[in-house]
C-alpha cells in the first residue's frame, strides 16, 4: 500500500510537498535496495519516515503521521480534522499565549496596565497592539491567517478589554476585524488591513481562491394588491403631467409613495436620470421623493437632529481647523472630509477651486446671477451666494437636473441620500466622507476603519 503511492494520491490528500518528497524519497530506497520487510512493512517504514519528517519540518503544529493519512480518504473528512485541531489549540491557548507575548517587553506591560484600568488608548496604542496581535497571527497560522481566526482573536481581545470595542459600530470588534465590512467576501478593520500588508511583503506562494460573487441588493416590494394595473398606469400618467403646486402636494406625495416599485425599475437600469426629467414632480418639494425613496431602502432617520450633537463633538475636538470659516456646518463638514480621507486624495490638487473651496466636488458656490451647471455626472449640490456661505439658494442638481432645496443643511442630506437613490457612485476620493455619514448618521451602512478612527477621536 505504501509502494503504491503516486502523484495522484498525494494531490488527493493534499500532503505538504516535503513530505511528498520524503515518501518518494523512501520509495525509491525500497525499490533499488529490493529488500525483503516483514508483514507489518507499513510500522517499520513508518517509524523511518517519521524520524526523517521530523528533522526536515520545523512548524509548530503536529503533523499527521502517514498511517493516518493512509486511513483518511474522505478529502472533507481530512479538512475537518485540521481545522478542528487548530482551533482547539488556539481556543485553549489564545489568552495565555498573547498575554506572555504582549508581557515578555516593558511597552507591553505598560499597554496591558492602561487596558486593565480601561483607559481609552490612543491611536498609537492602537497601532502598536495591531502590530502585536498580527505578530502572533504570524507566528501561529502564517502570514495568511483564516477569517475564523482574525475574527476570532478581536472578539477575544475586545471581550478581555471593553475599552477597545467599537464606539459607533453595531459589532463591538468591528474596529479590529469586520467581516464582509467591504462586502460580501470583503472584510475590514485594522488587523485584517495589516495581515494584508505582511502578506503583501512576505515571499510566500498566494492561493488565489474564486472571489464570491456579490448579491443583487433585495429591496422589500410595495403591497400594491389593492391597485390594478390600469389603476397603476392611470397613477404614473397623473405624476408625469400634473403640476407640482402646493396645493397638489399631499396627492402627488400619495402618487410616489404608490409608484415606488416603478421608480425602482430605472433605478436597477441605472436610468434614474431620465425618470426625473420625465417626471417633474419627482424633482419638487425639497427632494420629498429621494427622502420616500431612502426611506423605503434603509429606514427613516431625524437628520437634523442627530447631527447636531455630532457637530457639536467635531467642531469642539478639532477647534484649531478651518479657523477661516464662519459657517459652523461648512466648517464642520470641511473637518470630517479632512479627516476621512480616501485613497489618492492626499495628492496636492492643482485645481485652483479645490484650493479655494475645501469641499470642492461636494458644494459648489455661484454668484446670484450666475447660471447653474448641469454637466456634472456626479449629484453636486449648488449654493447661490457668497463664497463658503450657507444663507444663498440652493440646488441639488445632477446632469440635466435640478432640485431646488430650502436650506444647506437639508440640501445635504438629501445629496448624501441621492447617490443610493439614484444609483450612482460619488467621486472616489469622498467615498470615506460619504461613508461617514451613511454610517453614522443614517445608520444605513457599515463604518471603515477611517471611520472608526475619527469617531473615537471625538469620544
Amino acid at each position: 500500500m505504501f509502494l503504491s503511492l503516486d502523484d495522484t494520491d498525494f494531490s488527493r490528500i493534499k500532503l505538504p510537498t516535503r513530505l511528498v518528497k520524503t515518501i518518494k524519497k523512501i520509495q525509491h530506497e525500497i525499490i533499488s535496495k529490493r529488500v525483503n520487510f516483514p508483514d507489518d512493512m507499513n510500522e517499520y517504514i513508518l517509524e523511518d519516515f517519521q524520524i526523517e519528517a521530523n528533522c526536515l519540518t520545523d512548524t509548530k503544529e503536529q503533523i499527521y503521521t502517514i498511517e493516518e493519512t493512509l486511513e483518511q480518504q474522505n478529502e472533507e473528512q481530512l479538512e475537518q480534522l485540521e481545522e478542528n485541531s487548530r482551533e482547539s489549540s488556539f481556543n485553549n491557548s489564545l489568552c495565555l499565549e498573547l498575554g506572555i507575548d504582549i508581557e515578555r517587553t516593558e511597552e507591553g506591560k505598560c499597554i496591558l496596565e492602561k487596558l486593565k484600568q480601561n483607559e481609552k488608548p490612543n491611536d498609537t496604542t492602537i497601532k502598536k497592539i495591531t502590530h502585536i496581535l498580527c505578530n502572533y497571527l504570524k507566528d501561529a497560522y502564517s502570514v495568511r491567517p483564516t477569517t475564523y481566526h482574525k475574527n476570532l482573536i478581536a472578539q477575544t481581545l475586545v471581550a478581555k478589554y471593553p475599552a477597545l470595542a467599537s464606539t459607533v459600530s453595531v459589532v463591538p470588534h468591528a474596529l479590529w476585524f469586520y467581516e464582509n465590512g467591504r462586502g460580501e467576501g470583503r472584510h475590514a478593520g485594522k488587523l485584517h488591513y495589516h495581515m494584508e500588508y505582511l502578506a503583501k511583503q512576505s515571499d510566500q506562494r498566494v492561493i488565489r481562491r474564486e472571489s464570491l460573487k456579490s448579491k443583487p441588493k433585495e429591496v422589500e416590494a410595495v403591497e400594491d394588491t389593492e391597485m390594478t394595473d390600469i389603476e397603476m398606469s392611470s397613477m404614473i400618467e397623473e405624476l408625469k403631467f400634473t403640476t407640482p403646486t402646493t396645493a397638489n402636494k399631499a396627492r402627488i406625495v400619495h402618487i410616489l409613495e404608490k409608484t415606488y416599485n416603478h421608480r425602482d425599475t430605472f433605478r436597477k437600469n441605472n436610468d434614474f436620470a431620465s425618470y426625473l426629467e420625465n417626471f417633474p414632480p419627482a424633482s419638487a418639494y425639497n427632494g420629498q421623493m429621494i427622502a420616500l425613496d431612502f426611506a423605503r431602502m434603509f429606514g427613516s432617520t431625524d437628520f437634523q437632529n442627530k447631527w447636531t450633537g455630532w457637530q457639536n463633538r467635531i467642531l469642539a475636538g478639532f477647534n484649531h481647523l478651518f479657523e477661516e470659516l464662519d459657517d459652523d456646518f461648512i466648517r464642520c463638514l470641511a473637518i470630517v472630509r479632512a479627516k476621512n480621507p480616501s485613497r489618492g486624495s492626499k495628492r496636492i490638487r492643482e485645481d485652483k477651486d479645490a484650493n479655494r473651496n475645501p469641499l470642492h466636488g461636494i458644494i459648489s458656490w455661484v454668484g446670484e446671477d450666475d447660471p447653474i451647471s448641469t454637466n456634472n455626472c456626479i449629484p453636486l449640490l449648488v449654493v447661490k451666494g457668497s463664497m463658503l456661505q450657507g444663507d444663498g439658494e440652493c440646488f441639488l442638481t445632477w446632469k440635466n437636473n435640478i432640485m431646488p432645496v430650502d436650506s444647506i443643511t437639508l440640501g445635504f442630506e438629501k445629496l448624501c441620500q441621492s447617490f443610493d437613490v439614484f444609483s450612482v457612485d460619488c467621486a472616489a476620493t469622498d467615498k470615506q466622507f460619504y461613508l461617514f455619514f451613511k454610517a453614522v448618521i443614517f445608520g444605513a451602512g457599515k463604518l471603515t476603519t477611517t471611520g472608526e478612527k475619527f469617531a473615537r477621536s471625538l469620544k
